[in-house]
């Protein structure tokens, strides 16, 4: 005797449902997160069509150090904004690209806020950047 057997009916999960969960997750995310703007200065650098040896003589230092910033490695500055000062009686901006130049040799253990704050009064007084960095001993 033959026994039949019953059909057994396969349950079959709803995907639907597990899209619009997804799909849920997703705007969730999108609208909790924060999207960071790049904030900056545009800087105007110096090309390289100019022996720099040769210009040595004409440029502007500015001498970086932790504690300090001097001026072509003689005159020492009270803080930044004598050094803003300085920068807006030198009247960069209405010179030729050539004379605008300034160098700012940066000393290794001087902060990133410090430096940026630095390269930003030589920009915003329209100086052309020229950037190096001091080797450790």
């Amino acid at each position: 005797m033959k026994l039949s057997r019953r059909k057994r009916v396969e349950a079959a999960a709803d995907l639907v449902a597990f899209a619009d969960v997804a799909f849920l997750l997703i705007i969730f995310f999108i609208l909790t997160s924060t999207f960071v703007r790049n904030s900056g200065q545009k800087l105007e650098l110096p090309s390289a069509s100019k022996d720099p040896e040769n210009v040595q003589n004409e440029v502007l230092t500015i001498h970086l150090t932790p504690e300090r910033i001097m001026l072509n490695g003689e005159d020492e500055l009270a803080g930044l904004q004598s050094l803003r000062e300085y920068l807006s009686d030198a009247q960069l901006a209405d010179r030729p690209d050539e004379e605008r130049l300034v160098w700012i040799e940066s000393s290794p253990g001087v902060r990133c806020g410090r430096y940026y704050q630095v390269v930003a009064a030589v920009a915003d007084a329209g100086g052309i950047l020229a950037i190096f960095e001091e080797e450790s001993q």
